[in-house]
């Protein structure tokens, strides 16, 4: 049986964005941390835990305005280390690691140390 997909853009951080841009199938179980990478070895954590209680204190308004959801995919080597979702769609707002339980409106594929750099920057 055919199952319709809706088409999302993913953009990788350097890249520019494309008039038309196609979505890359994958396997859809394939785990979003790698087993040599512990979750607090993430120098990135602190950031994360910071947009996490911002969601919990203001996520019913940020809901009334944003209404989406967001699936940032940290990479390094290539492959995705961890993937965070933000949700500010759905009830008062939740952010988790791991995979997205309902399809994220925007995906960003972003590598480690560029990530780094765009929460760090002065």
């Amino acid at each position: 049986m055919w199952k319709r997909t809706d088409p999302q853009a993913k953009i990788k951080a350097g890249d520019r964005p494309q008039t038309c841009q196609s979505l890359a199938l994958g396997s859809a179980t394939e785990s979003a941390l790698l087993k040599a990478l512990e979750l607090s070895d993430f120098q990135n954590l602190s950031v994360f835990e910071d947009i996490s209680q911002h969601t919990k204190e203001v996520g019913s308004q940020l809901v009334k305005k944003v209404n989406a959801i967001f699936q940032l995919d940290i990479t390094k080597d290539g492959k995705t280390i961890l993937q965070w979702i933000i949700d500010i769609k759905n009830g008062a707002g939740n952010m988790y690691l791991g995979s997205a339980r309902l399809p994220a409106d925007t995906v960003f594929i972003i590598p480690d140390s560029v990530f780094t750099e765009l929460v760090v920057a002065p």
